[in-house]
């Protein structure tokens, strides 16, 4: 697949999974696409530590 392409395919995949609002946990992370490379074929998704996502240590896991 060429550059051009994956980008496009990366872009949707991510942005599908990203807004799908089916309930599931995913959705409540509020993530979004922060970077992607098609030379080190990584995508990077990121997101806001919430109140809630905070465990009784101080992380999250």
């Amino acid at each position: 697949m060429d550059q051009a392409n994956w980008e496009q395919s990366v872009k949707e995949i991510i942005t599908g999974y990203l807004t799908r609002n089916d309930g599931c946990f995913d959705a409540e992370m509020h993530a979004k696409l922060i970077d992607y490379s098609y030379e080190e074929k990584t995508v990077s998704i990121g997101f806001e530590t919430l109140k809630w996502q905070i465990n009784e240590r101080g992380g999250i896991h």
